[in-house]
């Protein structure tokens, strides 16, 4: 007998709920619960329950990765996977020939309020009897009321369906994971969810007109599908073991119960009895090691020969594992086989070539790193560089043989417009510092001289200095006109197309009478250039028009178009660290995570 299935929900919580109460301002979570009645002299029984969180963009735009990150799993997912750190959805996803899949996401994702289906549980004996769909249904329906502005809701493959069967079951699912995924693919396409480039996430749109609400489920591509047998992973496979200082590390298995349980370490296969054994020597041995299997197990060498033109499970050629693994001098011995050659193009199963498989390594390692368990520390902020081997191998796939040390610069700072100054100041950034300079300049020598009234209009300024030189500045007018003078020194700097440093700025003040005054009250007194330079890049990001709510215009006859778009143009706090070279000190140790 069928009992008719009710669903409820919770929307929104409290400021005082430990999980999601301090989030509030811009996350709104939705708990649904689905209940049958069986027998009407008792209470409802519980038979499915979800859980989705509205999500106001507009909010945390200019900070979207650094808010997404602390409330939910599943929000850091969502904002990582899809979104770059200002909530603009990728690049690849718009653009690339490949991993944008059916190409129907592009713009439209930038803008709007969204909504996470982040988990939907059904207990295993109600499946398939449209619990799951209700549920789902229910919280489009209240995401989707006109008061949450909701745009796009979005759900991942692999995070629905709990595996837990419930109370009344007595054993886990024996389905495998896979078939799983692609079950719950399916049926996210019968909600008119469409995946969203070749990721796992699938999106709706709520507009009936959008492109995506017109693609046939047969249509919307998959991924191919990775084959467990040909990847050859190692059979001690690794754990993750965190730290005292919350990093991670991965350790074999086998290390970890010896040292924990008194195991003894598990013998491993020899790397010639692997199915794919240049692979997983290139994967797993120092790069001079890998090279010298290479050579003496293909066809010049003297022992048993494989097949250099062969695939893994993830449509890896060796190139492709050599790149990843960030082996120079297997990617240089690769490139040299007339075999091999042709492979700097070919695609494995995800989408990517060699470099490009490289590159979504190398940057998904530049934005996060694992913290705990279950955390991820955002570090691009932070970037000092890729490492040499890494360097190198771009270069190598690039096909530059010989790099200058411009050319070297950056490739290690990630710069995709091959103009960046010292590899990491882009062509965009560059202009922006300096409209921004020339506004700053304009406002301390023209709207108020210094003297009376000057620190009252200016005092913001001041916020990027040290509290004990602030009250100095506010006494002092020789203070004030040292600020004017360093101001239009900077502007000078970055006019001429040069890197605002120290030297760079102090260059165009030295040789004037005034440098006597700059060096006797500023320097002294405990001011810098960093702290001037900071003022520049704060107000060139609060109004940069590419961030969604800026107010300025790039500059006057020039487009924000002009010039190579480049992956460093809007990393403002990472540009500036490597511009401030006599900042004040300040303690490296790690904030903890909210």
């Amino acid at each position: 007998m069928a009992f008719p299935v009710e669903v409820t929900s919770t929307v929104g919580v409290s400021k005082d709920n430990l999980e999601y109460g301090s989030f509030r301002k811009w996350l709104i979570p939705i708990s649904a619960s689905a209940t049958i009645h069986t027998d009407e002299g008792k209470p409802p029984v519980q038979v499915g329950e979800a859980l989705a969180f509205i999500i106001r963009r507009s909010a945390i735009q200019h900070s979207f990765h650094e808010m997404m990150e602390p409330p939910h799993q599943g929000t850091m997912d969502l904002a990582l996977d899809l979104f770059d750190r200002y909530g603009r959805l990728k690049d690849e996803i718009r653009e690339h020939p490949l991993r944008k899949g059916s190409g129907v996401w592009k713009g439209e994702l930038d803008d709007g309020n969204l909504v996470l289906i982040e988990d939907v549980k059904v207990e295993r004996r109600y499946r398939r009897k449209r619990v799951g769909s209700k549920l789902i249904l229910h919280i489009l329906e209240q995401a989707l009321m006109s008061r949450h502005n909701v745009a796009f809701a979005f759900a991942a493959s692999a995070a629905h369906f709990n595996d837990d069967g419930g109370a009344g079951d007595a054993k886990p699912s024996s389905v495998p994971h896979h078939v799983k995924v692609e079950g719950i693919a399916s049926f996210l396409r019968f909600l008119q969810f469409r995946r969203v480039g070749l990721t796992g996430w699938f999106a709706l749109a709520r507009d009936s007109e959008h492109p995506s609400r017109h693609l046939v489920r047969h249509k919307d591509p998959n991924p191919k599908l990775e084959i467990d047998d040909m990847i050859d992973s190692d059979s001690d496979e690794e754990v993750v073991e965190c730290n005292a200082d919350f990093t991670q590390t991965r350790v074999k298995k086998s290390e970890w119960d010896a040292r924990w349980l008194g195991s003894k370490p598990k013998q491993q296969p020899a790397i010639t009895s692997r199915s794919r054994p240049l692979h997983y020597a290139v994967k797993t041995l120092p790069d001079k090691d890998a090279l010298v299997f290479l050579k003496s197990h293909t066809r010049d060498g003297i022992l048993e020969e494989f097949p250099l033109e062969s695939l893994d499970g993830r449509g890896d050629t060796l190139l492709h594992v050599a790149a990843k693994a960030s082996k120079p001098a297997c990617v240089a011995w690769l490139l040299r086989q007339p075999t091999i050659a042709a492979f700097t193009v070919a695609d494995n199963y995800a989408g990517y070539t060699p470099l490009e498989a490289l590159q979504s390594k190398l940057e998904d390692r530049r934005v996060r790193a694992p913290h705990g368990f279950s955390r991820t520390r955002l570090m691009a902020d932070k970037f000092d560089g890729f490492d040499e081997d890494s360097t190198a191998c771009l270069l190598i796939l690039r096909g530059i043989k010989d790099p200058s040390p411009e050319q070297r610069m950056r490739a290690k700072f990630g710069c995709s417009c091959n103009e960046c100054l010292e590899g990491f100041l882009s062509p965009h950034m560059l202009m922006k510092l300096r409209v921004q300079g020339q506004r700053w300049d304009g406002f301390l020598t023209e709207l108020i001289p210094p003297g009376k009234g000057w620190y009252a209009e200016f005092k913001d300024l001041l916020n990027h200095f040290p509290e004990s030189f602030r009250p100095r500045v506010k006494r002092s007018r020789d203070l004030q006109e040292a600020i004017v003078l360093l101001m239009g020194a900077i502007v000078c700097c970055l006019s001429e197309g040069k890197v605002p440093r120290r030297a760079a700025v102090l260059g165009y003040l030295q040789a004037t009478e005034a440098w006597a005054r700059v060096e006797g009250q500023y320097f002294t007194q405990g001011g810098t250039v960093a702290a001037l330079v900071r003022a520049v890049f704060e107000s060139a990001k609060q109004l940069d028009p590419e961030l969604g709510d800026g107010i300025l215009d790039a500059e006057p006859g020039k487009g924000q178009n002009s010039g190579p778009k480049c992956r460093n143009d809007l990393e403002f706090e990472f540009v500036r660290c490597h511009c401030a070279d006599d900042a004040t000190p300040e303690k490296e140790t790690d904030k903890p995570l909210p």
